[in-house]
């Protein structure tokens, strides 16, 4: 059901998410993901030149807007 294994990988993991449009950075706890990648983030803070600048909860993130996603240490 999920398009990468790798996808399934990341649940309940830190993870950085790019955003098209804009210079948008997110990170947050990755929760759930279907199909289509859309995604689910608690605990999501917005990232601008490194730096938190705040904090925006629980976020839904549209799949077919997502540049790349990766794993936070």
């Amino acid at each position: 059901m999920f398009p990468d294994d790798k996808l399934t990988d990341l649940i309940n993991s830190k993870i950085r998410v790019e955003m098209k449009g804009e210079d948008l950075v997110l990170e947050g706890r990755l929760k759930a993901a279907d199909d289509y990648m859309n995604i689910l983030l608690e605990n999501t803070k917005e990232i601008v030149e490194g730096e938190e600048k705040r904090a925006l909860g629980s976020v839904l993130l549209r799949g077919n807007n997502i540049i790349y996603m990766e794993r936070v240490s």
